[in-house]
């Protein structure tokens, strides 16, 4: 979509000084997938771009089942690819002079018809009553509306500050910048990790490896997918009734 409408945002965004905007919806979720939380193979399974067409795209090895623990790794998975493709496609429109910047927005916890279900569906049915009172009572007490998740949104897409105005970040709720204290060239190739141990249906199973500093994590996810993520993106467009609109990528 980002692609086809990029003509028509690049002819409404007056300068760099005042662009237009493509904001990606995301989820505190992509955080946790960057850091591992949902095991380190979240994105491309094979550790070189050989294979990259034949990886799990389509959620083959990550889909859910409809259950809440179930889908996490695949919406984690998903929310995480959003926001690296702000982020590479940011970094593209930047650097050819193209007025047009891109963030990815978290909006917080927004009680939708999916969430609450996925929530409920999380407590046992033998307890009476307690789905009942999770999905109608507390649900709406402690997660945000549909309006005010939307209005989330209004502040990358009006804002003229300036680390707004520059694009490439992640937002929070509250319009803050998640990698506001990052280096402009990070050193990326030290990683500080540490395992814990993983227990799935009582068994324990091999202990999964994460990466301590979140902004850390997802600087690092930034710099082993992004690019990877945004050609194959391309190649399956051009396989696609969508290939025309390749044309168009920065």
């Amino acid at each position: 979509v980002a692609m086809g409408v990029l003509p028509s945002l690049q002819r409404g965004g007056a300068s760099v000084d005042d662009p237009a905007r493509v904001i990606i919806v995301s989820s505190e979720m992509s955080i946790n997938a960057a850091m591992g939380i949902f095991g380190g193979k979240l994105i491309f399974s094979s550790p070189t771009a050989e294979n990259d067409l034949e990886d799990d795209w389509r959620g083959e090895v990550t889909r859910g089942d409809g259950t809440l623990a179930a889908s996490l790794p695949a919406y984690g998975r998903a929310k995480l690819c959003g926001t690296l493709f702000a982020f590479e496609l940011n970094r593209r429109l930047k650097q050819q002079g193209i007025p047009v910047i891109a963030h990815a927005v978290h909006t917080g916890a927004v009680a939708t018809d999916s969430s609450r279900d996925s929530v409920v569906d999380a407590f046992p049915r033998w307890i009476p009553g307690l789905r009942w009172i999770t999905g109608n009572v507390f649900f709406p007490l402690l997660w945000r509306s549909g309006q005010a998740g939307s209005l989330a949104l209004l502040c990358p897409a009006l804002s003229r500050a300036e680390y707004i105005v520059n694009g490439g970040q992640y937002l929070d709720a509250l319009c803050r910048p998640f990698l506001h204290d990052q280096d402009p060239n990070p050193t990326r190739d030290l990683e500080t990790t540490f395992t814990v141990p993983q227990f799935l249906s009582g068994e324990q199973k091999a202990p999964l490896t994460l990466q301590m500093d979140p902004v850390q994590a997802l600087l690092l996810a930034d710099l082993r997918w992004s690019e990877r993520l945004w050609n194959v993106s391309l190649a399956f467009l051009s396989a696609s009734p969508a290939k025309d609109v390749v044309a168009f990528a920065p």
